[in-house]
Order: structure tokens, then C-alpha cells, then sequence
């Protein structure tokens, strides 16, 4: 009996994924989909401030602070000591207003809490 070897080629695994059209769907696509049917694109659009939180406060508050989580309308924001919380919170009405528009949902950010990381003198870049 002849055994056959399993084809270890990249044109069984495209078969798999071609759309009822015959056209080859993008990794992205299937997972926008997937998302979408599970609810989870509006959270994954509401925290993708995260990954550009340089360009929506600068770079200068950016090497000072991350955005931690935002629960109930809250943003929480680690920062380097003290002093800069304090800072922060005078501009605080600013960067909810810079978050709102980057999202364009005004209604997202209603706080931000400014809590300072005492763990270490800088804060972790996230990405």
C-alpha cells in the first residue's frame, strides 16, 4: 500500500478561505467580521486611543503617562510621580476633549483619574 504525503503547499490552505465569489478574503477582514458578530468592534474602536495616545496628548505627556483602562466613563492614566499628576489634571479637560475627537464619540470620556506610578521613576511604554 502506497501512502500519500501530506502536501505541506499554500494552495490547500487558500482553498479554505476563498469567499463564495472565489476571491481570497484578508486575514483583517475575517477578523472585523468575527468581531462585528460578537459585539467587540465598538471596544476594540473605543481602545484603540491606547496604541496612539502619543499622537492624541504629544509626545512629552506621552513619555510621562499610559492610559490604563477606562471603566464607567472614567479614564484611568498612570503617570511618573506626583508632580506630573498634578500637571495633568490642570490639563484635563484638554486631553478629554483630544480623546472625544479621536474617537469621535464625545460622550466616551467623561474623567480621567491621574494615578501616579510609584513601581518605578518612568512610566512603561505599552506597544
Amino acid at each position: 500500500m502506497i501512502r500519500r504525503k501530506p502536501q505541506n503547499n499554500s494552495e490547500g490552505n487558500i482553498k479554505r478561505h476563498l469567499s463564495r465569489s472565489g476571491e481570497v478574503t484578508r486575514a483583517t477582514d475575517i477578523l472585523a467580521s468575527v468581531l462585528s458578530k460578537y459585539g467587540l468592534d465598538r471596544k476594540v474602536k473605543e481602545y484603540q486611543f491606547v496604541a496612539d495616545w502619543e499622537q492624541i496628548v504629544g509626545p512629552e505627556i506621552a513619555r510621562r503617562s499610559r492610559p490604563e483602562r477606562l471603566y464607567k466613563g472614567t479614564l484611568f492614566v498612570k503617570v511618573m510621580g506626583s508632580a506630573w499628576a498634578q500637571e495633568l489634571s490642570f490639563h484635563k479637560a484638554t486631553i478629554i476633549r483630544r480623546v472625544a475627537k479621536y474617537l469621535n464619540q464625545p460622550e466616551l470620556v467623561k474623567d480621567i483619574r491621574f494615578l501616579v506610578d510609584s513601581s518605578t521613576n518612568s512610566v512603561t511604554r505599552i506597544g
